[in-house]
């Protein structure tokens, strides 16, 4: 995601569009559905390790805390951007106009992260954080129940309600970007965290499978996919890709593999997600103008990491820090605040939803 947002504001801003057009959107596509891979297979790990509330008290900590800071850090340093990058200030958000531009409540549940039609975020990217909450929220549903053993078989059957809402009505698939809680689970791109499910099961049950070849394989030949069908077969390629990987991990554990120095960007990576458009727009607007364009490309990118490790150094330690003080929580307590976020999303996205069609 950050290579594609790098070539993408390097055409919004400079004006130089050879790189994006290079690399269109399928690499912001690559970026999201991987990161929705990895959720599943991570979800489907900690919802068989923790009691329901407990699962969702974690994810509530480990996704909005460092959020909110961050649109609070965004809002001042795009105020400081503005100043500096006059008497072009095109381009820069501003979020106090953006959170108060409808009324200060709806404008505001952008930080609730529930899916709820917004055309604009903070952060830039938050879209994909309302299928990532939602998911949670399935999740917690299912461990809640207690029918975490049925995971697989509830995923796989979410699959086929996905594929035949794509059968029925290709058209619903446009639009994935602004979901309402009546749209999102239906749209294709919720697959990358069922083959994350998937590829959990086939590593619990030790299955083994040529999957990181024939995931690549199918990634370049997903381009003669149908249209219709383009998004699936990406997800289902990059699913093979994590699962591949994840078997070449653990044939390897214990010895010396080549992205072990990779395990501190993979803990910086939520940090990394959320700064990376404000720090590219700020490599656009205030470099030189003799810049190259590949000059400022990797720049971006260069900046960006850089700001990903300090950020996520942070978010690591309040993370750590939040989760201790969680699970030392009064299990009531515990419980009021799951149930008050539940009720919160609950209305918040039928609203969003009733919005949307009226």
């Amino acid at each position: 995601m950050v290579v594609y947002h790098a070539a993408v504001y390097l055409e919004r801003v400079r004006g130089h569009g050879e790189l994006h057009a290079f690399a269109g959107g399928r690499l912001g596509v690559y970026g999201v559905v991987t990161f929705f891979v990895i959720s599943g297979y991570l979800m489907a790990d900690l919802v068989t390790r923790y009691a329901s509330v407990t699962f969702l008290v974690h994810r509530l900590i480990r996704i909005y805390p460092i959020y909110w800071l961050c649109v609070v850090l965004a809002a001042v340093y795009y105020v400081a951007l503005w100043h500096l990058s006059l008497p072009d200030a095109g381009h820069v958000p501003v979020i106090h106009h953006m959170l108060a531009r409808e009324g200060i409540l709806p404008d505001t549940l952008r930080l609730l992260l529930v899916p709820f039609r917004f055309p604009d975020f903070p952060l830039g990217v938050e879209w994909t954080l309302l299928y990532e909450t939602s998911f949670y929220m399935l999740i917690f549903a299912v461990s809640l129940a207690r029918m975490q053993r049925w995971l697989l078989p509830l995923s796989v059957s979410w699959l086929g309600v996905i594929v035949c809402a794509t059968l029925l009505n290709p058209a619903s698939q446009a639009g994935y970007t602004q979901p309402t809680i009546s749209s999102l689970l239906l749209f294709q791109i919720n697959a990358g965290f069922i083959f994350g499910i998937v590829a959990n099961a086939c590593m619990t049950k030790r299955v083994r499978l040529p999957s990181g070849y024939l995931g690549v394989a199918m990634l370049l030949c997903s381009e003669l996919v149908s249209g219709r069908w383009q998004m699936l077969s990406i997800s289902l390629s990059l699913g093979l890709i994590v699962l591949g990987l994840l078997q070449w991990e653990s044939a390897l554990k214990g010895t010396f593999h080549p992205w072990r120095s990779g395990v501190l960007l993979g803990n910086w990576s939520y940090a990394l997600y959320l700064i990376h458009v404000p720090v590219i727009l700020g490599v656009m607007k205030l470099a030189g103008s003799d810049l190259s364009p590949y000059a400022l490309f990797s720049a971006a990118i260069g900046t960006s990491l850089v700001a990903a490790a300090l950020v996520g150094s942070f978010d690591v330690w309040l993370y750590a820090m939040l989760k201790r003080w969680a699970d030392r929580m009064n299990e009531n307590h515990q419980r009021g605040l799951a149930l008050t976020y539940v009720a919160l999303f609950v209305l918040a996205a039928v609203w969003g939803a009733l919005r949307a069609t009226g």
